[in-house]
């Protein structure tokens, strides 16, 4: 089963000379999920976005009562318009709701400046 889901996050800023980004976070996409395995990617490093592009799926497992059965997969895409600047997580990581997955920057030239960024 896909499903669609697009993730807010708000802009931030390190310091004065850090570029504005935005965060993506593994979103909460049931009411009872606490992870999801990021099985793939749609995009890479520097690639541009528009709003609606798909920028990776999420699976999340253990929707049935017995917590272990049962996957929905889900396509996730951008609700922004701009550039990736980080992927942070590999396909087949598990990751936990609300945590980083990659970077989103407003323009080309500050891809370079949040290189080495981690969450």
């Amino acid at each position: 089963r896909f499903a669609r889901f697009a993730p807010i996050s708000p802009v931030r800023s390190l310091s004065t000379t850090t570029p504005p980004f935005v965060e993506i976070p593994m979103p909460k996409l049931v009411p009872t999920m606490e992870d999801g395995v990021l099985s793939k990617w749609y995009v890479g490093e520097g690639d541009e976005l528009q709003a609606g592009d798909l920028l990776c799926e999420v699976d999340v497992y253990g929707l049935n009562e017995d917590h272990k059965t049962d996957t929905l997969t889900l396509l996730i895409e951008s609700h922004e318009v701009g550039y990736i600047a980080r992927l942070l997580v590999k396909e087949g990581s598990t990751v936990r709701v609300d945590h980083p997955i990659g970077v989103m920057v407003e323009d080309e030239d500050a891809i370079a400046a949040l290189k080495d960024y981690t969450p």
